[in-house]
């Protein structure tokens, strides 16, 4: 019985799902993955990303970082680092709809002027 409730388990908390990152080829929000000396202040916010029947559906998920960065309220960002976790809130709902509502957290955290 241990050994099926951690084979569940594991079934609730993994899944097949795929965020692809992206940006625009022209955007008036410049992000980058170097630093930029004027920009000083350090930022970061959440995103949530959603995947139905264990992460089968949608198979991927697209984010577009500038588009992001702009409605998060910033002109630019530097010294991008971009990360996903797995806050406890998301294991929970996981747990409790058996893996069919599997939501995602996404860290973008860089440096503004």
């Amino acid at each position: 019985m241990k050994i099926l409730f951690s084979l569940f388990f594991a079934l609730i908390v993994t899944s097949c799902s795929n965020v692809h990152y992206r940006f625009r080829e022209k955007s008036s929000y410049p992000v980058k993955f170097t630093g930029e000396p004027r920009e000083k202040r350090e930022v970061s916010f959440e995103l949530k990303r959603e995947f139905l029947l264990w992460g089968l559906s949608p198979k991927q998920q697209e984010v577009i970082v500038d588009e992001e960065v702009e409605k998060a309220g910033y002109s630019s960002l530097s010294r991008l680092i971009i990360y996903e976790r797995r806050t406890t809130q998301d294991i929970v709902l996981s747990i409790i709809t058996f893996g069919f509502y599997n939501p995602r957290t996404i860290v973008i955290t860089g440096f503004t002027e």
